[in-house]
């Protein structure tokens, strides 16, 4: 009966520690992508051919997917590819960013549906999730938080000299910095999490002696 209840106390313990690894390599990533924000749009292009291609390669290789899966995950490499336009600004209302959340739901179903008809091994079930569904979609997360350094400095530059410039010259990463003010991104949740409620349980704080 001890070891039972100590089985769920040390469950409990390795899901904080997991949660709070992942929060602390999530920011991070957030902070790099922040600072190398054209070398990250490289990166996640090629991120989106790499995962085009192994959409592809099912046709030859893995015959027994349905083809609602290739051309649901063609469909999401699009959408990425689009999205990708402006960045690092992505405008969270696009008919792009839309398609990308539909579509990242509808492959998850078809990808469930599939893999609970036709019998595969784990590693194999696991190498699709993160290859396929998971690799560039957390890429895209994680890049939401380059946002909130598109341009401060060049806004708050106009407004310390008193210049008012017409909204067509700016660039779309301009005009969505700007709207954003300083809104949505996961660096910026992190960081929240960190100032409300770290210092609750004493965490992070500096004791002077």
């Amino acid at each position: 009966m001890l070891l039972w209840c100590l089985t769920w106390v040390s469950a409990l313990i390795l899901l904080l520690a997991v949660s709070f690894a992942l929060a602390v390599s999530l920011y991070f990533l957030a902070e790099l992508v922040e600072e190398n924000s054209k070398t990250s749009c490289k990166v996640i292009r090629g991120m989106i051919v790499i995962s085009a291609t192994l959409y592809t390669l099912l046709v030859p290789f893995e015959p027994s997917f349905p083809w609602t899966i290739i051309v649901a995950g063609l469909s999401a490499q699009m959408c990425h590819f689009m999205l990708m336009q402006t960045f690092p600004a992505i405008e969270l209302k696009s008919v792009w960013f839309v398609g990308t959340i539909a579509l990242f739901v509808l492959n998850h179903y078809l990808t469930f549906r599939h893999f609970s008809e036709v019998f595969y091994p784990f590693n194999e079930i696991l190498a699709f999730f993160v290859l396929y569904l998971w690799m560039v979609p957390m890429s895209l997360l994680v890049s939401l938080s380059a946002n909130d350094n598109v341009l401060p400095t060049y806004s708050n530059s106009n407004n310390s000299l008193g210049r008012n410039h017409d909204s067509n010259f700016l660039t779309p990463a301009t005009q969505f910095a700007q709207k954003r003010k300083g809104g949505y991104s996961l660096k910026g949740f992190l960081v929240h999490i960190k100032e409300k409620y770290l210092p609750l349980i004493g965490v992070g704080e500096k004791k002077g002696f």
